[in-house]
C-alpha cells in the first residue's frame, strides 16, 4: 500500500489535538510521541485490515523502536498547517528537540468526522493512557508484537495483528439506513468515545497523583543497615571493562516474545 501523505498529516493533527484536551502540563508532545501513536494507529489498523496500515508508511525497527522517516518528515509541516505552537527544548548534552500543541475542540471534532473509527479509538485509548509519558510509551511500542518479531534495520510485518472476520454460512447484507438512523448512530459513538474518554482520563488521573512510597529515613540506623549488607555480600569483584557480546540471531529468539520463556 503507498504512503497516503493527507491521512498521514490528519492522523498526526489528530493525535496532537486530541492531547490538547488533557491537562495542561500533558498537552505537549514531542516528535518522538507523534511517532510513536502513529504507529499504535497503524496497529490498530492493520488488525481489521489484513495486516494493511492506514498511512501507508513503511516502518522499520530503529533504535529499539518502530520508526518511519516519512513519519518523521511529516510532523513539521503537518502540525505547521494546522497552527501549532511549538517550542524548542535546548539541550547542552543532546540534540535540541521541539515540544508541539495545539488546543482546538472544533478541529478535533472535524478531525473526528473524517478519520477512520477504529484508528480514532487507538489514539483516544493511548494518549489518554501515555500523554506524554515518554517511557511508558516506548515500553509499550517495543513490547508490541512487530517489534518482538524484528531486529534491528527491520522492516516490521503487520500482518500477524489481522484477525478476519468469522466465516459464516450466508452472507449477510448491511441494511440500508436513513439519515435519521445514520444520524443516530453518529450520536450513539460519539457518547461512547466521550464515555471512554473519561474512564481512561480517570484512570490517567490516578495513576499521576498515586500515593508516592514514603522516602527512606537517612539515619545511622539505616548506614549500619548498608555496612552489614555489604559484609555479608563478600568481597565485591575487581573493578573493569568488560565486553558482552550477542550473537544477532538473538532478535528472532522465543525468547523475545514467548511468553513462556520472556
Amino acid at each position: 500500500m503507498p504512503l497516503d501523505a493527507q491521512k498521514l498529516y490528519q492522523l498526526l493533527q489528530y493525535i496532537l489535538t486530541v492531547a490538547g484536551k488533557a491537562d495542561f502540563y500533558s498537552r505537549e508532545l514531542g516528535t518522538i510521541h507523534l511517532i510513536k501513536y502513529a504507529y499504535l494507529a497503524d496497529l490498530a489498523y492493520a488488525k481489521y485490515n489484513d495486516g494493511e496500515t492506514y498511512t501507508g508508511l513503511t516502518w522499520k525497527f530503529h533504535n529499539f523502536g518502530p520508526w518511519s522517516i516519512d513519519c518523521f518528515n511529516a510532523v513539521e509541516p503537518a502540525l505547521e498547517a494546522i497552527g501549532a505552537q511549538s517550542r524548542i527544548i535546548e539541550s547542552d548534552k543532546y540534540k535540541d528537540s521541539v515540544k508541539w500543541q495545539k488546543s482546538d475542540y472544533g478541529l478535533l471534532e472535524r478531525l473526528n468526522d473524517e478519520i477512520d473509527l477504529t484508528v480514532a479509538a487507538a489514539v483516544q485509548k493511548y494518549v489518554r493512557e501515555f500523554g506524554n509519558d515518554t517511557y511508558g510509551l516506548l515500553d509499550y511500542v517495543y513490547k508490541t508484537h512487530p517489534m518482538l518479531k524484528a531486529g534491528p534495520g527491520d522492516t516490521l510485518d503487520f500482518k500477524h495483528e489481522f484477525s478476519p472476520p468469522p466465516e459464516t454460512k450466508e452472507e449477510v447484507r448491511k441494511p440500508t439506513l436513513t439519515d435519521r438512523q445514520k444520524k443516530i448512530r453518529r450520536k450513539k459513538m460519539l457518547e461512547f468515545k466521550e464515555g471512554l474518554n473519561q474512564r481512561l482520563e480517570e484512570k490517567a488521573r490516578l495513576r499521576r497523583f498515586a500515593a508516592c512510597p514514603k522516602p527512606p529515613r537517612y539515619d545511622d540506623i539505616f548506614f549500619e543497615g548498608l555496612a552489614r549488607l555489604d559484609e555479608t555480600a563478600g568481597t565485591p569483584p575487581a573493578e573493569g571493562e568488560s565486553l558482552a557480546v550477542f550473537t544477532d540471531d538473538v532478535w528472532k529468539s522465543k525468547a523475545r516474545y514467548d511468553p513462556e520463556l520472556s
